[in-house]
C-alpha cells in the first residue's frame, strides 16, 4: 500500500516502484547538456589551437630550414667561384713555370753548345798555336 511520502505514480500494479524509478539515473537536465556541450567546445577548441601552434611551429621550422639551406648554398657558390679563380690562377702559373722552364732548358743547351764549341775551338786554337810557338821558339 501507500506509504507517506510515496508518490502514487511510482507505483505499480504489483505495488512494487515503477520503472520509471530504476531509470531515475538517466534523467538529463539542461545543465547537463549545457555542460556536455561546453565541455566538448573547449576540448574542440583547446585541441584546434594546440593543432594550429603546432602547424605555425612546424611552418617557421620549414622556413627556418630553408633560410639555413640557402645560406649554405650561398656559401658552397662562393667557395666553387673562388675555387675557379684560383684553379685559372694555378694553370696560368703552371703555363708560364713550363714555359720559362722550356726556355730555359733551350738556353741552357745552347749555351753548353757554345760552350763547348768555345771550348773545341779554344783548344784546337791553342793546339794550332803551340806548334807555331815551337817553331817561333826554334827560330830564335
Amino acid at each position: 500500500m501507500q506509504e507517506p511520502g510515496q508518490n502514487l505514480s511510482r507505483i505499480g500494479p504489483e505495488g512494487a516502484a515503477a520503472p520509471s524509478e530504476w531509470l531515475g539515473w538517466w534523467v538529463v537536465d539542461y545543465i547537463d547538456i549545457l555542460l556536455i556541450i561546453s565541455a566538448s567546445l573547449i576540448t574542440w577548441c583547446w585541441t584546434a589551437m594546440r593543432w594550429r601552434g603546432r602547424t605555425h611551429a612546424q611552418v617557421h621550422a620549414w622556413h627556418r630550414d630553408r633560410a639555413d639551406l640557402i645560406a649554405r648554398m650561398s656559401h658552397m657558390q662562393d667557395v666553387a667561384t673562388r675555387a675557379r679563380v684560383h684553379t685559372a690562377q694555378v694553370t696560368k702559373a703552371t703555363a708560364e713555370w713550363s714555359a720559362g722552364y722550356k726556355q730555359g732548358c733551350a738556353d741552357m743547351i745552347s749555351a753548353m753548345a757554345a760552350l763547348r764549341a768555345g771550348i773545341a775551338s779554344q783548344t784546337e786554337a791553342e793546339t794550332e798555336a803551340e806548334p807555331e810557338a815551337e817553331e817561333a821558339a826554334s827560330t830564335k
